[in-house]
């Protein structure tokens, strides 16, 4: 296991306007070969647990659009 998955987060958030989000998803993937998948109402609901953090990998790119206080809440695992 290299250094880098050792100590790479579990959870990451990058909240972006709405017209931005998909721009920044690919960005990360392009420039640093980083998935992050777009968090939407429509993802959460699709999750078995109904937390897209507990999948792997945790990381996403929300709108601001999103209730931020929920998002919180499912980055730190309270639901």
């Amino acid at each position: 296991m290299t250094e880098y998955h050792k100590k790479r987060p579990m959870r990451i958030v990058i909240v972006a306007p709405g017209s931005l989000v998909e721009q920044w998803r690919e960005e990360l993937f392009e420039k640093f070969g980083l998935e992050f998948r777009v968090f939407t109402r429509e993802l959460e609901a699709a999750t078995p647990s109904g937390n897209p953090f507990n999948a792997e990998p945790g990381w996403g790119v929300s709108s601001i659009n999103y209730n931020i206080q929920d998002l919180l809440a499912l980055a730190g695992g309270n639901q």
